[in-house]
């Protein structure tokens, strides 16, 4: 399937690893029709179900006005690495424009 690869801006928000709720900005990595991959300094469950607000913005300059999808997904991998971050791989279960 086709992928963007672009660090879109985004929020991240949910149920984390300990059963708190939590909401935290993020940088989605790739996306494609059925799911993304973004990076976050949060610990989530795989299995665990979270909503994404991306920003569909290439400059920062246009953020402000870029067009917005929120995207309710369920966590399909978490990849720990050596700087306290994760990569996240999402699945898509619904999506809407803003």
């Amino acid at each position: 399937m086709p992928r963007i690869y672009y660090p879109f801006p985004a929020k991240v928000s949910g149920i984390d690893e300990r059963g708190g709720a939590f909401e935290v900005d993020a940088t989605v990595d790739n996306m494609c029709a059925k799911g993304l991959y973004l990076r976050l300094s949060w610990r989530i469950k795989v299995g665990a179900k979270i909503s994404i607000i991306v920003r569909l913005s290439t400059t920062a300059e246009a953020a402000a006005e870029a067009p917005q999808v929120k995207i309710d997904g369920v966590v399909l991998r978490m990849e720990e690495n050596n700087v306290g971050a994760c990569g996240i791989g999402v699945k898509f279960e619904r999506h809407r424009f803003l």
